[in-house]
């Protein structure tokens, strides 16, 4: 929803993908190099290695998510939304209140529903659960762009226009990668398959990377630099939107 702190998306995208590119046994054409064929062997370690670690980061996430906005709603306090980000409640405004409740709890199942297919043995050994989280996972990120559009252009602030472009752009390429997975997997194009969901899952993580980078920008610099914390505005903010929205690919 990066590279003040955590690593490039682009750098996730070959981690997550060479657990099933790189071959298993040594490559015939390397036999005899014994260098390569260990840098292959860490590279795969390494890959496993960092999905796991980004997967952890997003199951706590999630957990974060489902705590304060939904204990805020189990408690009957939706106004503690306000305190993590601007207009979270807005009085009288029911149908962007639902939208935003909608989009939050959709996240979760997004993030939860992502790291499962990303993982080869639910693959290999359960292709029908692998299916039908995929569903799920298709329908709810579209319907998370959906929402989340509807709340950037009725709530936003004019002042915030770059940062509405860059969410906009964010859901578009979203729902098209995902349009392009579904397609994909229907034509039974198994390889296209896999590159356009690695590419609706990194892009539909936009918002995770972008509170991780805002994470490190502040543990760097100590404080807010370069936008205000209690409007979400400034130079930083527009520059780390732009930057997750387009470096997925």
């Amino acid at each position: 929803m990066h590279r003040f702190g955590p690593p490039s998306p682009i750098f996730f995208i070959v981690m997550a993908r060479s657990a099933d590119l790189l071959p298993a046994q040594p490559n015939p054409v390397l036999s005899g190099f014994g260098a390569a064929e260990r840098a292959q062997h860490f590279l795969r370690r390494a890959a496993i290695g960092w999905v796991m670690v980004a997967l952890f980061g997003q199951l706590l996430f999630s957990l974060y998510v489902t705590l304060v906005y939904g204990g805020a709603v189990v408690t009957g306090d939706t106004e503690r939304w306000n305190h993590v980000m601007p207009r979270g409640y807005v009085p009288g405004d029911t149908a962007g209140n639902a939208a935003l409740m909608s989009h939050v709890l959709i996240a979760v199942l997004i993030m939860l529903g992502g790291g499962l297919q990303l993982l080869p043995a639910i693959r290999r050994r359960l292709p029908a659960l692998h299916r039908w989280v995929g569903r799920v996972y298709m329908i709810s990120v579209m319907l998370a762009s959906l929402a989340g559009l509807y709340l950037t252009w009725t709530r936003g602030e004019p002042s915030r226009m770059p940062q509405h472009i860059a969410i906009s752009l964010n859901a578009i390429i979203i729902v098209t990668c995902a349009v392009f997975a579904w397609r994909a997997a229907r034509a039974r194009n198994f390889s296209a398959h896999r590159q356009w969901a690695l590419r609706t899952f990194l892009a539909a993580g936009g918002v995770f990377f972008f509170r991780l980078g805002v994470f490190f920008w502040l543990l760097i610099n100590r404080g807010p630099v370069g936008f205000d914390p209690k409007r979400s505005v400034g130079r930083s903010l527009r520059r780390w939107h732009l930057v997750c929205t387009y470096s997925y690919r």
